[in-house]
């Protein structure tokens, strides 16, 4: 069973290396944003790119570096007792797949409302921040659609022992 842990793990490191990837996109559009114009809506972009790239650049270090804590933890308690291991791990791994879906939900949820909020204010700069913030959250949507595939692979292999 720690092959498997082990398989989940680095798919979830994989997982916070496209986080972090994405954060330094967004930073690296900000860079190209900053040298293209200065309206007030590529300010407002270029700001909430910093911001968001920022987040999901520390983010995805932060995922990583709890990913492999976990490992660590877990082939401990795996060394310990196997049957304490299983059960716990299956319990983490359930509210893993039951957030899963939460958080697919709270990221649709947010672009639609900073696409509606975009539809409905005049600030310009504001705008320019939402659209950032859309791009953030398209990115991270699509970032937890491909870590579905190795939740559910892990959890199945957990549940069927």
């Amino acid at each position: 069973m720690l092959e498997q842990l082990e398989i989940y793990i680095n798919a979830q490191k994989t997982i916070a290396n496209y986080m972090l990837a994405l954060g330094f996109i967004m930073l690296l559009l900000a860079v190209l944003i900053h040298f293209s114009g200065s309206n007030a809506v590529l300010i407002g972009l270029k700001i909430g790119l910093i911001i968001f790239g920022l987040f999901s650049s520390v983010s995805g270090i932060g995922y990583k570096m709890t990913e492999e804590k976990l490992l660590k933890n877990q082939t401990l308690l795996y060394k310990e007792s196997s049957a304490t291991f299983h059960q716990k791990e299956k319990e983490r791994m359930a509210k893993v797949v039951n957030n899963h879906p939460k958080i697919q939900i709270v990221l649709v949820i947010l672009i639609i409302v900073s696409l509606l909020i975009n539809l409905f204010i005049d600030k310009e700069l504001v705008k320019g921040i939402l659209f950032s913030l859309v791009i953030f959250s398209v990115g991270n949507l699509i970032i937890e659609s491909v870590s579905k595939k190795s939740i559910d692979t892990y959890f199945e292999k957990l549940s069927n022992l």
